[in-house]
């Protein structure tokens, strides 16, 4: 994070790291086939640019497409369909956008602090709720004021609370951590 509380320096760095990763690969293998290409995306590239999101998650549109713009070359090199639109390359794949990978990612960080699986200091400003109708025992609530600087409005407390409260109480009443993972999966489609 920068000194005004952005994290636009990150973004670049990443982006640089996993496009200069990625060039290594596609100079070290020729094959453009989309089983391989996918095989070393996943396993190499992907996690570059996902590792301690819910940290440093991109919240302007130049970095978010800053991030994005690495998976969107990457699905370009694939020959057989780089004709198509990204999304249509997206759908082909079966892949997320970078963008719903991280708010999966923020999920399930939120869901791990409120049911105290990791320790953090965040677990004194969110809490579930004390209210048990229709659902609100699954809900959020933060014992900090709401933002009203954009600088705080985009950090995890903040950004995260909204979303989780907007899930369906399904989702929310999960046991367990695995099955609250394969639920909001199955709900984001991720």
């Amino acid at each position: 994070m920068s000194d005004d509380g952005r994290a636009s320096q990150q973004c670049v760095t990443v982006a640089a790291k996993a496009r200069r990763i990625s060039g290594l690969v596609f100079r070290t293998f020729s094959s453009r086939r989309i089983k391989g290409i996918l095989t070393m995306y996943k396993a190499i590239i992907r996690p570059i640019v996902e590792y301690a999101t819910p940290v440093w998650s991109p919240c302007q549109k130049k970095d978010i497409a800053e991030v994005e713009q690495v998976q969107r070359r990457i699905t370009k090199r694939i020959k057989s369909i780089q004709h198509l639109t990204y999304e249509a390359r997206l759908r082909l794949l079966k892949l997320p956008t970078l963008e719903k990978r991280r708010l999966y990612f923020d999920l399930l960080e939120c869901y791990k602090i409120v049911h105290g699986l990791v320790r953090s200091e965040i677990s004194k400003v969110i809490a579930l709720s004390e209210h048990n109708t229709r659902g609100y025992r699954c809900k959020l609530t933060s014992s900090s004021k709401t933002a009203r600087l954009n600088v705080r409005k985009y950090f995890f407390s903040e950004r995260v609370l909204s979303i989780w409260n907007a899930l369906p109480v399904e989702v929310l009443k999960q046991d367990n951590y695995d099955a609250f993972k394969l639920a909001i999966r199955k709900h984001l489609d991720v």
